[in-house]
């Protein structure tokens, strides 16, 4: 193994440029943090190397951890204005099950840098540079939320927390999405590892215009500058705990999503997850709330499918294959008294409901997407929705108090009577069958049903 590197050299290095570093720092108070990750696979190791440049205010000395439990071998001060230190962190094997767990796996690693760095205390002083530098082994790639390269710049000790990094045999994809009348747009960086038997440029394709249909549903913008979708097709037989999972941090948001061949790529819930996990941006990313997961997850569900159907991702026998899926799922719920998954299934067929109700009374000129869009640009005080918020909302966009459909759909133990709200939309129930046809019978029932999928 190689040995830990001296700190004293660490130092001379630090001040090698050229005259006494304190002279020119004493005329720039800035601290500037710099990070060296070296990944060693066959060693089954991440070593890592620092050095804070800049003058420290008293009491600052000590190290803190973003995300490790366990760190030996911490360097010391090695001067005024100059802290060298150095570590070796080992990677055992492990799974997809801790999300904040280092991962090596074949000629594959990745991990949340919350996970990798340890940071000094600099004691209320101004950073004003953090930058990260990931040495993988030949033939690997290196990718954090900034992007797909080696090298990253940051502004804060918090934006490292999100980062992911990972390396190894990725397909990578970039793209830029304008906002819609905006000047801004945002970058989208694609990765895929695994085998697959689809064109990686359908799928993107699929993914930019699943974005797209997103931010247009919002207003044309997007809440992060960054978007990083990484994308792991597992072998088969492997069967992780946990199927997609969102880690964030300021500026930027990684999506993280695990697929079995169990589920074939063209199978409706697929995309559905992509859906699911990127529609987080907006909530809670854009804005937090409260209401729990009847609206976090399962009002979430709805407007990600009914997105996917809107901007042709998906045809309507796969909309109508989901909404009966989750229809049946909640009729599972409430015979079956299931607690845990009742607020998500519920809460699907509460945004579904709300969004009908809303367009039946406004003629379908309004509906769900004004109400989520207004929850974002006018949050309470304090940033987070609570449920007077909420029915205010509602009763501003519809006209009339939506207070006693909010308690029947939301807090009433009582099962909710579907096939009576969806009556005239084009959406029905057949007798006797826990499913969802469309099939509009009038030009008002198409018209209600247009709306209710429109933008």
């Amino acid at each position: 193994m190689r040995p830990l590197p001296s700190l004293i050299a660490l130092a001379i290095l630090s001040s090698a440029s050229g005259g006494a570093p304190g002279d020119a720092l004493k005329k720039d108070p800035g601290l500037r943090l710099s990070y060296q990750i070296t990944i060693e696979p066959d060693e089954k190791r991440v070593q890592v190397e620092g050095t804070l440049l800049g003058r420290r205010p008293a009491g600052s000395k000590g190290y803190m951890s973003l995300g490790l439990k366990k760190l030996v071998k911490i360097g010391q001060q090695a001067g005024e204005d100059q802290l060298a230190f150095a570590y070796q962190l080992p990677i055992e094997q492990a799974d997809f099950r801790d999300p904040f767990q280092p991962v090596l796996n074949g000629e594959h690693f990745a991990g949340f840098l919350s996970s990798l760095l340890v940071a000094p205390k600099i004691g209320g002083g101004k950073l004003r540079k953090i930058t990260l530098n990931v040495a993988a082994p030949k033939g690997w790639k290196v990718a954090t939320s900034r992007g797909f390269e080696a090298e990253a710049t940051f502004d804060k000790l918090n934006d490292l927390a999100g980062t992911l990094v990972c390396a190894g045999d990725y397909t990578t994809h970039s793209f830029a999405l304008d906002h819609k009348g905006r000047d801004a747009s945002t970058k989208f960086y694609v990765a895929i590892r695994g085998k697959r038997d689809w064109d990686d440029a359908k799928f993107v394709e699929e993914f930019k215009r699943l974005a797209r249909g997103q931010m247009d549903y919002f207003g044309g913008a997007h809440p992060a500058p960054v978007q990083f979708l990484a994308l792991h097709l597992l072998p088969k037989g492997a069967k992780p705990n946990i199927p997609a999972f969102n880690r964030r941090a300021p500026g930027h948001d990684t999506i993280l999503a695990l697929h079995t061949p169990e589920r074939p790529r063209d199978n409706f819930e697929f995309l559905g997850m992509l859906a699911h996990e990127h529609l987080h941006n907006w909530y809670p990313n854009a804005m937090r709330s409260d209401l729990g997961p009847w609206f976090m997850e399962g009002l979430n569900d709805y407007v990600a499918y009914r997105g996917l159907l809107a901007n042709g991702l998906h045809t309507r026998d796969q909309f109508t294959g989901m909404l009966s899926k989750w229809y049946r799922e909640y009729l599972f719920c409430v015979r079956t008294k299931n607690e845990r998954l009742m607020p998500y299934r519920r809460g699907m067929i509460a945004g579904w409901v709300l969004d009908v109700e809303l367009r039946r009374s406004t003629d379908g000129k309004k509906g769900l997407t004004d109400v989520l869009l207004a929850l974002i640009e006018d949050k309470p005080e304090g940033g987070i929705v609570q449920r007077s918020h909420f029915l205010a909302m509602l009763a501003k966009t519809a006209g009339s108090d939506m207070e006693p459909l909010y308690k029947h759909l939301v807090e009433d133990e009582g099962a909710i009577d579907l096939a009576k709200h969806l009556q005239g939309t084009g959406f029905n129930i057949p007798d006797g069958k826990p499913s969802i046809v469309i099939d509009p019978n009038s030009k008002a029932e198409k018209t209600l049903f247009e709306a209710i999928l429109s933008e």
